[in-house]
């Protein structure tokens, strides 16, 4: 906020007023201010406060508390604790080591485990049936199955028409 054109008397988050100015805060503060050096009094998600400074949280945490304290984590690794863990190579996302929420693309979710779609075949809801096929490949008009695009096509409609190239 500004009393003029020139004179600020507050700042938006992410800078600090110096000067009757805004300067930017170091990457990682969403708050500071600066007397004889930079202060964070706040941080950004990823990162957490150790005065005076915002300290990024080490990977795979996506929040932290500390540097050995996650308190989230980044997709395909799930909280054990205050640790990160990874996730079954077949999970997206899960809560546990066990307990899928979401799988990677080839994979439907069957209860809390992933389990293997039909072959060629990118998106499934479950064992046989078919959404999305991999590139160059199209779903047969019973969406039970996969069937090759002719060469040189790379999507093709269920009738083998060519639709890109």
């Amino acid at each position: 906020m500004c009393s003029s054109s020139s004179v600020c008397t507050t700042c938006k988050d992410h800078y600090y007023l110096v000067s009757g100015g805004c300067e930017p805060c170091p990457a990682g503060c969403v708050a500071c201010s600066f007397t004889s050096g930079y202060t964070c009094t706040s941080c950004s998600d990823g990162y957490f406060l150790s005065s005076p400074s915002c300290i990024a949280c080490s990977l795979p945490c996506a929040n932290c508390n500390s540097a050995v304290a996650c308190v989230t984590c980044q997709d395909a690794f799930f909280l054990a604790g205050t640790t990160c863990s990874a996730c079954p190579l077949t999970c997206a996302t899960c809560t546990a080591y066990a307990t899928c929420t979401t799988c990677v693309d080839q994979y439907f979710l069957d209860g809390t485990a992933c389990t293997a779609c039909i072959d060629n075949c990118k998106i499934c809801t479950d064992a046989t049936t078919c959404t999305t096929c991999m590139t160059d490949y199209t779903v047969t008009a019973d969406g039970l199955a996969c069937a090759p695009c002719n060469h040189p096509c790379a999507t093709c409609d269920p009738s083998g028409t060519c639709i890109v190239c």
